[in-house]
């Protein structure tokens, strides 16, 4: 009985922490793009939305960070489905096409909320957009939060392909 107390003690305190550390930018929350995409490209003078195309799911959007029109760095947001329901990513890639910050813009749930620590999103950073993660291989699990690392590693993944996806129409358009 004692130890079902600590664990539970143990998630709130989790939760919270995720959600005091979303208030100073450190790892996720609950937040927006709008608020999010600014401190992450801060050289950014003008943040909007493009389609991603028609492949991309309805939940799925793209937005694009430039400073005097030219494209600084970009945002894929986007929902990945975890065992207590879905979370909401935003990746982050720099000019190089390259993952430059991973925000979890909300998560929830108690169970498995140590995603949200930006020591666990910092390994994502430096990915390239034709990159696959894979737990266990490129990407750390965290000991009792194995299935939100999985839904969190599926939804960098997703990012990148449908980024990877926009690039590829970029050089198709004539």
């Amino acid at each position: 009985m004692a130890a079902r107390k600590v664990k539970t003690a143990i998630c709130v305190v989790c939760v919270t922490c995720c959600a005091v550390l979303s208030l100073f930018g450190s790892g996720g929350g609950v937040a927006d793009w709008k608020a999010v995409m600014p401190k992450v490209f801060s050289g950014g003078d003008e943040f909007y939305e493009v389609p991603l195309g028609e492949t991309a799911p309805d939940d799925a959007h793209l937005y694009v960070a430039s400073k005097k029109t030219k494209p600084i760095g970009y945002g894929v947001e986007l929902t990945s489905a975890t065992m207590s329901g879905p979370m909401r990513l935003l990746v982050m890639m720099d000019h190089k096409h390259s993952v430059k910050y991973v925000y979890i813009l909300s998560y929830p749930y108690k169970h498995g909320a140590e995603v949200c620590n930006r020591k666990f999103l910092k390994q994502f950073e430096g990915t390239g957009a034709k990159e696959k993660l894979k737990v266990g291989e490129n990407v750390d699990g965290i000991t009792g939060a194995t299935n939100s690392v999985k839904a969190t590693t599926r939804g960098v993944n997703k990012a990148l392909e449908l980024f990877g996806a926009y690039l590829a129409s970029l050089e198709k358009t004539p």
